[in-house]
């Protein structure tokens, strides 16, 4: 079901991973609406963002630029040549993305130095 829709409560939901991409069971999932939103604000697809979860290189820390309800993380990791800047949270051991798009000039500079 890698990349697929699956319905999860009242409404569709997509399908991530972290780790292995082929495993369903490390799978979490965002709602579509964010997964529209993301896109159109960032034009970074989550289906492309969960590549960055491949990144052994991959530069990650506890997000706390804000006072969120739960923990969120920041990664910011390459997917293809791209370097992305990506929130997500853990609930049960599944991944669930919040939102991605390409890193700044800033981001892109801690990832170099930090990863190599």
């Amino acid at each position: 079901m890698v990349g697929s829709f699956c319905p999860v409560g009242s409404g569709m939901r997509i399908l991530i991973t972290r780790g292995d991409l082929d495993c369903p069971s490390n799978y979490w999932y965002s709602v579509v609406g964010y997964v529209t939103e993301n896109y159109a604000r960032h034009g970074v697809s989550f289906e492309f963002a969960k590549m960055a979860f491949e990144d052994l290189f991959a530069v990650e820390r506890i997000d706390d630029r804000h006072d969120y309800s739960e923990e969120r993380f920041i990664l910011i990791a390459m997917a293809e040549g791209v370097v992305l800047f990506v929130v997500y949270t853990e609930r049960e051991e599944r991944i669930r993305l919040i939102s991605a798009r390409r890193a700044t000039k800033q981001e892109y500079d801690d990832y170099v130095q930090q990863s190599f």
